[in-house]
């Protein structure tokens, strides 16, 4: 069964980049519908069920990795204060 998919990724900046994608996927797996979104930075493509996380690595090893559902906050640790430890 065909079911159509929506990646986000990351990286797409250009022509080349869509081109190097399309290029990618249709070297690992049979997909139709192709569809790259660079300012949404979306690949869509349909396809057998199998083949969604082939197109996922594969994108992963060309530098476009999906992106991710969270995000990882950072919070600054506040610094030390060296002014007492220096004579």
């Amino acid at each position: 069964m065909t079911h159509t998919y929506q990646v986000e990724v990351e990286n797409i900046k250009c022509g080349g980049c869509e081109n190097s994608i399309v290029k990618g996927i249709n070297s690992v797996a049979k997909v139709t519908d192709l569809v790259i979104d660079r300012e949404k930075q979306l690949v869509s493509f349909s396809g057998e069920e199998s083949i969604k996380q082939l197109v996922i690595d594969k994108l992963k090893s060309m530098g476009y990795p999906e992106k991710a559902q969270w995000r990882v906050l950072r919070r600054a640790l506040p610094m030390p204060n060296l002014s007492s430890a220096v004579p």
